[in-house]
């Protein structure tokens, strides 16, 4: 699988390219757009290691304070003790894959978590990170 820190998520759809996103929400998105496809397999790097894991075996921090391509405010780790150690240092709460897909589970939500990520940082000095 190729892809840099960049694309933190992957998918491989039965009988079609792989995909890769730039965010949680964005794959979510697609997902839900095409319930023709059947997924075989889902990847995302790991935000403590950037290694390529089972996206559905990863703990997921989700934080206010996580700046992330789209918005969605979740990063992706291997072991539950990175999620924790990064949790230590961000607020936020840690959850599985069941809990992190439920609450990007649906397209408007996304569309209005991306406009107020959009909003937020406008109001950053410089428009930058």
């Amino acid at each position: 699988m190729r892809g840099g820190r960049r694309r933190p998520s992957s998918r491989a759809p039965r009988g079609g390219e792989p995909r890769l996103f730039d965010d949680f929400n964005c794959q979510v998105n697609y997902e839900q757009g095409h319930p023709e496809h059947t997924v075989l397999a889902r990847w995302s790097h790991s935000h403590a290691t950037s290694e390529w894991i089972t996206t559905e075996s990863a703990r997921f921090l989700i934080s206010p304070e996580l700046r992330t391509p789209m918005g969605s405010k979740m990063a992706a780790f291997g072991a539950e003790s990175e999620a924790a150690a990064a949790r230590s240092a961000l607020p936020g709460e840690v959850v599985d894959f069941a809990t992190a897909w439920a609450r990007l589970g649906h397209a408007e939500a996304h569309a209005e978590q991306g406009e107020a990520a959009d909003i937020q940082q406008d109001k950053e000095p410089n428009g930058g990170p």
